[in-house]
C-alpha cells in the first residue's frame, strides 16, 4: 500500500447512511446494530401477528365443527313419537313432523324450530321458545301443543301459560286457551267447544248483490251464531258476492278479501277493521 493509499479513520468526513449523517465509525457501526434489532423485532412481531391469526382462525373453526355437530334433529314419519330433551322436558311429535335444537346451547337458551305439529311439556329453568315457520311460543314451565294445518297454526295452552308472538300478535295464553294465528290476523279461542263452533258450516250458500255491509253482517250474525263488528264507517261499504256452503273462517276470508279490510276473532265476538 503507498502512502498516499493510507486513510486515516480518524479524520473521516460526514458519510450518509439510510438518510443519516455519521462523522465517526464507532458511530457507524452502533447505527448498524441499532437498525438490526430493530429489523429482528418486526420480523417476531410479524410472526407473532401471524401466530394469533392462525389460532383465532382454528379457533373459530373449531367452534363452528362444534356447533354443527352438536345440533339435535328429531322426525317423526307415519306415527306420533314421544321423545326426551335434555333437561328432562318431553315433546309428542305429530307425524311426519321435525323438530331441531342445539344440545351445548340449551344449557344457556332452551330454543327449538319446530315443523309440523307437537305437543311439549317443559320443565321450569331457564327460557324456552319454540320457532315455528309463522310463529314464536316463549314459555318458562308449562304444558301446550302446536298444531300446523297449511296457512293455519293453533297455540293452545294445557298447563301454566305460554306466549305466542309474531308480526301480527303477541298474546298470553292461560289453560284452555287456544290461538289461531293465520296470514291475515288470529282468532282466540277459551275453550275447545268456540273452535268447533267457528267451524260450523252454512247450510244455504248466500247470494249478495250490491248490498251494504251491515246487511251482511246480520245475516252472518243469524247463520253463524255470532257477533260481527264493523266500524260506522265500514258499513255502508257494498259487497256483491256469493258465500258458499263453508265455515265462518272461509267466509270471513271472502269477505276481508274482497273489502279489503281485516279481521280478528275474540271468542263470539269478530272484529273488521282496516
Amino acid at each position: 500500500m503507498k502512502e498516499n493509499d493510507y486513510i486515516d479513520w480518524s479524520d473521516l468526513k460526514t458519510v450518509s447512511l439510510s438518510g443519516e449523517s455519521f462523522c465517526r465509525k464507532d458511530e457507524v457501526g452502533k447505527k448498524l446494530t441499532e437498525l438490526y434489532k430493530t429489523q429482528r423485532q418486526k420480523e417476531k412481531y410479524i410472526r407473532l401477528t401471524i401466530r394469533l391469526v392462525a389460532s383465532f382462525f382454528l379457533l373459530c373453526l373449531g367452534s363452528a365443527a362444534t356447533y354443527q355437530f352438536s345440533g339435535q334433529t328429531l322426525l317423526t314419519d307415519g306415527s306420533k313419537e314421544r321423545f326426551e330433551l335434555p333437561d328432562g322436558s318431553s315433546v309428542v311429535l305429530k307425524p311426519y313432523s321435525r323438530l331441531s335444537y342445539n344440545r351445548i346451547l340449551w344449557l344457556f337458551d332452551r330454543k327449538m324450530y319446530l315443523e309440523g305439529s307437537g305437543t311439549f311439556s317443559i320443565v321450569k329453568g331457564v327460557p324456552c321458545s319454540v320457532l315455528t315457520p309463522k310463529l314464536t311460543v316463549n314459555v318458562l314451565g308449562t304444558v301446550f301443543e302446536i298444531t300446523e294445518d297449511g296457512n293455519t297454526t293453533d297455540v293452545s295452552c294445557i298447563e301454566g301459560s305460554v306466549q305466542v308472538q309474531n308480526d301480527l300478535v303477541s298474546k298470553n295464553l292461560h289453560p284452555d286457551e287456544t290461538i289461531r294465528v293465520k296470514e291475515s290476523g288470529y282468532d282466540f279461542f277459551t275453550d275447545k267447544t268456540e273452535i268447533l263452533d267457528s267451524e260450523s258450516i252454512l247450510h244455504t250458500p248466500l247470494l249478495f248483490d250490491s248490498a251494504p255491509l251491515s246487511e251482511v253482517i246480520k245475516d252472518l250474525n243469524t247463520h253463524f251464531k255470532c257477533e260481527i263488528i264493523a266500524n260506522s264507517a265500514h258499513k255502508n261499504y257494498l259487497f256483491s258476492g256469493i258465500i258458499p256452503d263453508q265455515s265462518l273462517e272461509q267466509t270471513l276470508i271472502i269477505l276481508s278479501e274482497c273489502l279489503g279490510l281485516k279481521y280478528r276473532i275474540d271468542g263470539k265476538r269478530i272484529y273488521l277493521f282496516e
